[in-house]
């Protein structure tokens, strides 16, 4: 396994650079079709005009899914099989040109007595000028803690219990075809009971921060380009996003620290009806941090099958490639690989020190015409296999 990690990293400066190339490409594009001069608009306008009000009598006539069903019936390592519902419900836009609103409800619980219950919300508003995300969740989860670094062990591992409430708010508005910019907030209030048997190995290490729970509040700004065809299964465009959040006393925090995160997404069209994503993301964490919120491959969106929270540091970097491709009617496929590390700091990253996985994934839409899928990820990650079973794509 250390071979194929070692003989995986040779490669990730390639994905780098293919990513940086590939931006740049589409935002090159992107811009040279908003300064086309203004004679070359004007002479296709007749055409366009007719072109669009076709295409929106059509796309008003069509049906459309106000809303999806589906009963939770998943897996991953670090819940066991988790059994609940989810539904959702699809807002249509003005017409096709604009993206479709979304709200999620879900509830489930696990084997391993771990409950989850709630709710998130995606509006695209006033023609996509504005952007409004909220989620809102609260949870009874019971979960390991190994230590922090990238060399912890099977042996390391300690159970604490935590219940938890957490909410997190972002408004941004476009400023041109490309570009959003807004505000964020993030409220999270945890507890870890003291008199809690399984908590007691994390509780009785008195270096480490939020042991006992503790509220965080924080404000940030969020800056996003965003050229996808599709948020919710892209095939085609850029996504890069860059946020700075801070928790601070006067936010009402318990804990003051920043967070930093990076997080680049290319797509490019093969053969019309298949697609490749490439992702690097990379999180920044400095100052007072409560354990439960180090950086962490989350085994859900990165490093698929790997146990949430079994890397825990400061700094974290991933990299991400996946081809898809639809293999019958509303039943897809994916065949992806994945690499990640976290460290105290950047430059402690090291070419030994990476966590690598692949595997292949089918997927159903729930909702054909937006490409709203669930998804089954098999996978072999950190030396062993992993299943992950879930909604919307990983990224």
């Amino acid at each position: 396994m250390k071979q194929a990690i070692q003989c995986h990293n040779r490669y990730n400066m390639n994905i780098i650079l293919i990513l940086i190339c590939c931006l740049c490409l589409n935002i090159g594009k992107a811009f040279a079709e908003e300064a086309l001069p203004t004679n070359d608009k004007t002479s296709s306008a007749t055409h366009q005009d007719d072109a669009t009000h076709q295409a929106e009598e059509e796309f008003q006539a069509e049906d459309f899914q106000e809303w999806a069903f589906f009963p939770v019936i998943a897996s991953e390592t670090e819940t066991g099989l988790q059994l609940g519902g989810l539904a959702v419900r699809f807002f249509k836009p003005e017409s096709n040109e604009f993206r479709t609103s979304t709200i999620d409800f879900v509830a489930f619980g696990t084997v391993n007595q771990q409950y989850y219950t709630g709710v998130t919300s995606d509006f695209y508003l006033k023609r996509d000028l504005y952007h409004l995300n909220l989620t809102a969740n609260g949870r009874f989860w019971p979960a390991n803690f190994y230590g922090i670094g990238n060399d912890t062990t099977e042996e390391d591992k300690k159970l604490f219990e935590s219940t938890g409430l957490d909410t997190r708010i972002v408004f941004e508005r476009k400023f041109i075809d490309l570009l959003y910019a807004g505000v964020l907030y993030k409220f999270r209030n945890s507890w870890i009971e003291p008199e809690s048997p399984e908590s007691e190995g994390v509780l009785q290490n008195e270096s480490l921060t939020g042991a006992e729970g503790g509220l965080r509040s924080g404000l940030g700004i969020t800056l996003s380009l965003d050229t996808r065809d599709n948020v919710n299964d892209a095939r085609d465009g850029t996504f890069i996003k860059a946020d700075a959040l801070y928790f601070e006393d006067s936010f009402g925090s318990d804990f003051d620290y920043s967070l930093y995160t990076l997080d680049m997404r290319q797509f490019i069209t093969l053969a019309r009806v298949t697609g490749l994503g490439i992702r690097g993301y990379v999180q920044l964490m400095r100052g007072d941090i409560p354990f439960q919120d180090l950086s962490s491959p989350n085994g859900y969106n990165i490093l698929r099958g790997l146990e949430n929270g079994r890397y825990r540091d400061r700094d974290m970097i991933a990299f991400q490639a996946e081809w898809r491709f639809p293999i019958y009617k509303r039943f897809g496929g994916t065949v992806f690989m994945e690499t990640a590390q976290v460290a105290e700091d950047l430059s402690d990253i090291h070419n030994d020190g990476w966590t690598s996985g692949a595997g292949v994934g089918l997927r159903y839409a729930i909702n054909y015409s937006e490409k709203f899928n669930t998804r089954i990820d098999f996978s072999w990650v950190d030396g062993g296999f992993g299943l992950t079973i879930g909604m919307r794509e990983a990224f």
